[in-house]
């Protein structure tokens, strides 16, 4: 490092962990986020069917856009984790001279 102070590996994956766990936490909390915002559109969209119908089309298709927007949201989501938990994983093997086995070994790909 430039200050001359060694990381060491374990401080290392300490730090990386800690962002897996954070996103990890992220993760479980998105889709409740939707579904709640998603629902509440929903709901207010089927109050406004009997006042005024331009309104409560307008929401349904707002609803519906927030829907698409929120499946590719988690899907990007999901491939950025995915690759996040590779990447130690592929760190380690090398750092620790593990010989690849050929199930180990897909997982590198």
């Amino acid at each position: 490092m430039a200050d001359g102070k060694d990381v060491s590996i374990n401080e290392i994956y300490k730090e990386q962990y800690a962002h897996f766990r954070a996103m990890n936490d992220i993760l479980y909390k998105i889709p409740p986020l939707f579904s709640a915002a998603i629902g509440g559109l929903w709901y207010f969209a089927a109050s406004q069917l009997t006042s005024d119908r331009l309104i409560a089309v307008g929401i349904f298709v707002f609803a519906a856009v927030v829907s698409v927007c929120s499946v590719l949201i988690m899907g990007r989501f999901s491939l950025a984790f995915s690759r996040y938990i590779t990447k130690p994983q592929q760190a380690r093997r090398r750092l620790c001279g593990f010989a690849q086995r050929p199930d180990v070994a897909a997982l590198d790909r």
